[in-house]
């Protein structure tokens, strides 16, 4: 067989690594869409980002939920970004509504809006191996498709978008009113109502309280345990301290978070005038989050303490109530689904107007649910917090190399370090499967798996490559280590949660092989070894070009100090542009 004949290699007229510009549109402007365009905009040159969101707000999550007690489940000061601290948060824990006040401040003050097209859902995504680019569909309220194209498709549409109801039949027959927590109506009021509550994940644990105060009657249908634990990122003692510094101006706020706490007036004055104080409680808060791996493997002292603790917490608080103690009390291990900080649910399951259902509904009929032992339950108001449908594969239709994601990951979604997939070039997902979702607080790993991708962009714009994909054994091995170590955790016992796709309880959790710091520092030594690099040009050193640097573009002083950076008098960092 003859040799491939190469076209006559020809020296590109251009400096060294001068960037090609790059186009990139990104899916869903929340917490990670706004940091995509604020570090593109720190970071790079000579790009164009379109960021296209399906509601009519930016915030995604805390945009959708706003059902009544809705609050993070991490403290509030370290639900921020790493980088810009809010020293007003009125609580311990934020309301939904604060949480979407602070990131809408931060497009405001950054000004990413003009990035952003909001009601535009981005429903299809296709690659073109010719082209190195990707087709991308949007639809509009109207009903229209438009479509738009980039070099790199960034999907940031998060996987807990999608609400799922629950799956019972008839619920259009009901007469009166029922809402899903991630689509709650403004509008809805429950006192002195009947209300019926399906559902004791942590949608229904902040809302039981809340709701229980004002209706009649509070019927909540319970099918599932669940671990309740004390607020996340707060002290129960002194001794708790994993830093052991005794009684300090931190510690004493620590010890108050355990519980829910209103910041004063004072508290606030006091973090503005001494930022120091909370950037000390905000590392404390953060290293509580992610204190200790041992805490989530199986078999170690550790372990069996904290599912002690919390056994012992949850048995004090539903004294005297045996059937809920047997009902609610997990025989699964202690973090196997996702801890939730629960003060005042299980308490509100022993007032007065507050029942509890164990059999499974049959059915909605027009004055309520229809249960399996024939009972009919009557409500004025029926709240399903049945969580969502976990997107851990995406939902819009991805097509790359001849085959969907959803075909692909059918069985099982293979991410590399949760954040590509091969067979799809030129394709990011930010904390996608097997990422450190009940690691510990998810906003660093989305600023880190964001500040990776922007490497690989610049890299591409430097180079000129034209696609860039995952290795198939880099992604194999990755999720083979995960899933072996997962067999010793937790995570991995027998239980179904959202970490699983709420599938069968035997499933591959789709986390992180340990706490949030281990990926951390894993996502910022990138593998680029572990890519496969398509060029514009045949021979890869094309970019070399004519022999001129960009500092040789520059006028004669400033020429000087730009080419120079190496000679120095003392070792520090340089570089060459």
């Amino acid at each position: 067989m003859p040799a491939t004949i190469r076209e006559q290699y020809k020296v590109l007229d251009q400096y060294h690594s001068q960037r090609s510009k790059i186009k990139v549109i990104c899916a869903g402007a929340g917490v990670t869409g706004l940091y995509l365009a604020y570090s593109m905009e720190k970071r790079m040159t000579d790009y164009e980002l379109t960021i296209y969101e399906k509601n009519p707000e930016i915030g995604g999550t805390w945009y959708e939920n706003s059902y009544p007690g809705c609050a993070c489940d991490v403290p509030s000061h370290n639900y921020t970004y790493t980088f810009r601290p809010n020293p007003r948060f009125s609580t311990y824990y934020a309301s939904s509504a604060e949480l979407l006040q602070y990131f809408k401040d931060f497009r405001d003050e950054f000004g990413l809006g003009r990035y952003i097209q909001c009601n535009s859902k981005i429903v299809r995504a296709e690659y073109n191996e010719d082209e190195g680019t990707w087709k991308i569909d949007v639809a509009k309220p109207d009903g229209s498709i438009v479509s738009d194209w980039c070099h790199v498709f960034v999907n940031n549409a998060g996987i807990l978008n999608n609400l799922k109801w629950p799956d019972i039949p008839g619920r259009e027959n009901f007469k009166g009113k029922v809402v899903h927590s991630a689509a709650w109506d403004e509008s809805i009021t429950w006192d002195k109502k009947r209300v019926g509550l399906i559902g004791t994940g942590s949608s229904a644990i902040q809302i039981t309280p809340k709701v229980q105060q004002g209706a009649d009657q509070l019927t909540i249908f319970i099918r599932s345990a669940t671990w309740l634990a004390p607020q996340l990122g707060g002290l129960v003692s002194l001794d708790a301290d994993p830093a052991q510094e005794g009684d300090t101006e931190v510690n004493r706020f620590l010890l108050r978070g355990a519980h829910p706490y209103t910041f004063t007036e004072e508290d606030k004055k006091l973090f503005e005038e001494r930022p120091e104080i909370l950037l000390q409680l905000r590392k404390k808060m953060e290293l509580l989050l992610c204190n200790h791996v041992d805490t989530f493997r199986m078999g170690t002292d550790m372990h069996d303490q904290v599912e002690t603790f919390l056994r012992r917490g949850m048995l004090a608080k539903l004294e005297g109530q045996e059937e809920l103690q047997k009902k609610l009390i997990p025989n699964f291990p202690s973090g196997c689904r996702r801890l939730t900080p629960g003060e005042g649910y299980l308490e509100s399951l022993g007032k007065g107007n507050v029942s509890h259902v164990y059999e499974t509904i049959q059915e909605f009929t027009p004055k309520g649910m229809i249960t399996a032992d024939g009972k009919e339950h009557e409500f004025d108001l029926i709240i399903c917090a049945t969580g969502f449908d976990v997107a851990f594969t995406p939902f819009v239709e991805t097509i790359g190399r001849g085959v969907s994601i959803q075909e692909a990951w059918a069985t099982e979604p293979r991410a590399y370090l949760g954040i590509a997939a091969h067979g799809f070039p030129n394709y990011f997902i930010t904390v996608g499967p097997r990422s450190p979702w009940g690691n510990g607080s998810i906003i660093p790993a989305i600023e880190i798996n964001t500040d990776y991708i922007i490497t690989l962009l610049d890299k591409m714009q430097r180079q000129n490559i034209k696609s860039i994909e995952v290795k198939k054994q880099a992604a194999d091995d990755f999720c083979e280590h995960v899933d072996e170590w997962h067999k010793g955790s937790v995570w991995g016992q027998s239980c179904r949660s959202w970490y699983k796709q709420n599938r069968d309880a035997q499933s591959k959790p789709l986390l992180w092989c340990g706490m949030s710091p281990s990926y951390y520092k894993t996502m910022c030594d990138i593998r680029f070894e572990d890519y496969d690099y398509e060029y514009k040009n045949p021979n890869r050193f094309a970019y070399f070009g004519n022999g001129k640097i960009k500092a040789d573009l520059l006028p004669g002083k400033e020429r000087l100090e730009a080419i120079t950076t190496y000679i120095r008098s003392e070792e520090s960092p340089w570089r060459i542009e």
